[in-house]
Formats: structure tokens, sequence, C-alpha cells
């Protein structure tokens, strides 16, 4: 079998953030975001027509697989919906800056594929939530001296190749398969680092901590 893949996406995303000062030294900042993907794979298998042949890698008779195979075919469609609101507080004074906030993010996976003859769809109306606090200290200390400390949380998507349900030969050693029920990656992070600077005689020294945790890990 010869097989020819096509693959097509696009999307959109929009941004809403607003920003009110309180006093001297706060801030008060929302922001809404929304986003849409689109990823698409067409795998059309074809059988060979030309006669008695064995085998050429690299498929230089390709042309010679004329007849269309609707078993070994596969269609791989995925929709990717992700909606999140942030809110967050901000001091700053001299040297010192605080953020404090949260994050709440819902996102839907939606996955259509059909291989060997079978369609199958998940996602479908399933909309996963997960939220996450936000904390950022920064603080610059005497004779070039800074700490900070962040605390996060994101979600990301699965890839299209990691969904579609039909063999990747692209390297015949190592053959793959996608799962279309594989779930979006919900991953807190966490870091604490300081840097060292002093100028007058160039030398440098940075320390960095850091952490993560994530739920449906792939």
């Amino acid at each position: 079998l010869y097989y020819n893949t096509k693959s097509e996406g696009g999307g959109y995303s929009a941004t809403l953030s607003y920003v009110e000062p309180v006093g001297k030294n706060w801030r008060i900042s929302t922001e809404l975001s929304s986003s849409l993907s689109r990823n698409d794979i067409t795998t059309d298998a074809y059988k060979y027509t030309g006669g008695e042949h064995s085998f050429i890698a690299g498929f230089p008779d390709k042309d010679k697989y004329t007849e269309y195979d609707g078993y070994y075919s596969s269609v791989s469609e995925n929709r990717y919906v992700q909606n999140s609101g942030q809110l967050l507080a901000q001091y700053n004074k001299g040297t010192t800056t605080v953020q404090f906030g949260g994050t709440a993010i819902v996102v839907n996976n939606e996955t259509y594929s059909k291989t060997y003859g079978i369609s199958q769809t998940t996602g479908k109306g399933e909309w996963l939530w997960n939220w996450a606090p936000f904390v950022r200290l920064g603080f610059q200390g005497k004779k070039g001296a800074s700490y900070n400390v962040n605390y996060s949380g994101y979600v990301e998507n699965v890839s299209n190749s990691q969904l579609s349900p039909v063999p990747n030969i692209s390297n015949p050693t190592y053959i793959t398969f996608g799962n279309i029920y594989l779930e979006p990656t919900a991953t807190h992070r966490f870091s604490l680092y300081t840097n060292y600077n002093n100028k007058k005689n160039f030398s440098f020294i940075s320390a960095v901590l850091s952490g993560s945790r994530s739920t449906n890990g792939i």
C-alpha cells in the first residue's frame, strides 16, 4: 500500500484585558481570552495496480498505486476550544514587585477519527476545568542582587500526531499509533531564582530552583 497524507488546520484567538489603578502602588487587572484551533489529517491508502512487482523503498513507482483502499485509509479531525479568565493584583514600590491572583481555564477537545472502517468521536460536549493560583514576587537588592519567586499554571493541548489513530510508518524501526482518548495536560509550575551581578569585578552568580506537576500527562 502507498499512503498519501494531507493535513490542514487553522484557528483564532481573542483577548480582552483591563487594568484599574488602586491608590499609588496597586493595580487590579482582569483578562478574558478565547481560542479555537482546528487540525485535520487525511491519509489515503492506495493499492498497486501495475502488475507484478516487489516493494521499492521510497516508492519511486507511486504513480502505479491507483486503486483507493477505503479500509486502510483514515481521517482524524480535531477541534480544540480554550477559554480562560484571569484576575490579578499587583503592588509596586521601589525595588519590590508583588503579583498574585488566579486563573480559571476550561477546554473542550473533540476528536473524530475513522480508520479500518470504524468511526468514533471523543470529547464531544466534554469540558475540562482547571484552575491555578498565580504568584510572582520580585525584589531588587543592593549591590546587584535580585530575587524572584513564581507560581503559575497552564493547559497544553495534545498534538495531532498523538491523536491520529493510524500507524506512523515514517520510521520503519519505530512505528507509532495515536490515541484519540488522550486529554489536554494541565501543568502547575514553580520557580525560585536569584541573581547577583557585580559590575565592578565582572562577576555573575545565578541560582535556580524549579518544579512542576502535571495531570493527564502523556
